[in-house]
């Protein structure tokens, strides 16, 4: 972690304390000092529909700069419900979601249309299939 976010915090917290930064833009700095932070990265490989066992769930704080990167063996589109994200992911290359986790709860990542449409899910497994569950912790 670098120097900048703690520094954007202090002066922040300094702000509110001194009564120059209205209470309802704690938030939009805060945001502003988890963004400036170097982002939480998590590499996930999506196989055969599934992902392995130790990335089911991934568990981080509120507040902080979250980065998923993909690679997958089939076409899909992934959904972050609770953030509504939506991405395309294909074997050609890595595919990355990117987030501020401002909202605390755990959150499915769901598959919709593996071979990149309904009509190809047809006779194998559900066309929406839950891959794994973000939690993000309250501060």
């Amino acid at each position: 972690m670098t120097e900048r976010p703690c520094l954007a915090r202090r002066a922040f917290l300094l702000l509110l304390t001194l009564g120059v930064v209205e209470p309802a833009f704690k938030e939009t700095l805060l945001s502003c000092a988890a963004v400036a932070a170097e982002p939480l990265r998590f590499s996930i490989a999506i196989k055969d529909r599934k992902v392995d066992e130790n990335r089911k769930t991934l568990r981080v704080t509120q507040d902080a700069a979250v980065e998923l990167i993909f690679t997958t063996d089939e076409a899909a589109e992934l959904h972050l419900h609770g953030y509504d994200k939506v991405l395309t992911v294909t074997p050609a290359a890595p595919s990355e979601l990117r987030l501020l986790a401002t909202i605390a709860g755990r959150f499915p990542l769901e598959a919709h249309q593996f071979g990149g449409s309904a009509a190809a899910d047809k006779g194998r497994r559900q066309a929406h299939v839950v891959l794994m569950y973000l939690e993000v912790y309250p501060r």
